[in-house]
């Protein structure tokens, strides 16, 4: 598969399908085991002999899939899901485009990785000479959360900028190794892309999202998220782009599956 849909200059990578895949716990919590699509799409799927209502989503590089079975604990969390293959269906039609990865033995391992995010030191953006400047300062200033990612990310150098879909761009910070070499874990940094959710301050916020459950693709939490920005930020490209656009990246990218 090309490295980058829009630049094949920068190469292919190689893509694993299997039968059993990772979610983001962050997705999966979206599903709904009857969600209402399109009469199309359910006689397509029923055959017009069944009339019940199913998800249909779009699995990111692959096609789309119908969501028949969530098995939810009762903390909320989601442990399994089962779908089924409907590569026939229009990824035009689906709401929901999810990144997945493999999970399958006979492949190249996933490698655990540290996604590091950083937050302004003072909680101010003007501190005045009649003010203490210690009542002001950050009280958590990093934030971590544990992750899943492909193997393309092994021959990749420190200092690298690469860019998760869906997630942001990162810099590849550092890279432990085991004794044959291969990757024993990484570390990368947030670049801040000027949108809102890189820039606002997180001092003071609670996680809004549920916790991800063992094995979550990608980032399967956001610890500290804030929504009160501690600078008035305003729109990059102006307040009239915005629809339809990616929801991260450092230029204007058009959905791939428009």
């Amino acid at each position: 598969m090309p490295r980058h849909k829009k630049n094949p200059a920068v190469g292919t990578k190689r893509t694993v399908y299997a039968s059993t895949i990772i979610l983001d716990q962050q997705d999966a919590q979206t599903f709904r085991n009857n969600e209402e699509v399109s009469a199309s799409l359910v006689h397509e799927v029923s055959g017009g002999s069944d009339n019940r209502l199913l998800l249909q989503i779009t699995l990111m590089d692959w096609g789309n899939a119908i969501v028949h079975k969530i098995e939810r604990g009762a903390d909320g969390i989601i442990h399994g899901i089962e779908m089924q293959l409907h590569l026939e269906g229009d990824f035009k039609k689906t709401e929901k485009k999810i990144t997945w990865l493999a999970a399958t033995a006979d492949a190249p391992g996933l490698i655990p990785a540290t996604l590091i995010d950083f937050d302004y030191l003072i909680t101010k953006k003007k501190i005045e000479e009649n003010e203490d400047w210690e009542t002001f300062i950050t009280p958590q200033t990093e934030f971590r959360t544990e992750a899943l990612i492909d193997s393309n990310l092994a021959p990749l150098e420190a200092g690298t900028i690469v860019q998760f879909e869906r997630k942001g761009f990162y810099i590849l910070d550092s890279v432990r190794k085991k004794v044959d070499g291969s990757i024993a874990g990484a570390e990368l940094f947030l670049i801040p892309d000027g949108k809102a959710a890189t820039v606002m301050s997180k001092a003071g916020a609670k996680a809004t999202a549920p916790a991800a459950s063992k094995g979550s693709a990608t980032t399967p939490k956001t610890e500290g998220a804030s929504t009160v920005s501690m600078y008035n930020v305003k729109p990059i490209y102006g307040d009239g782009v915005g629809t339809g656009e990616s929801s991260v990246g450092m230029y204007a990218v058009k959905p791939v599956y428009d």
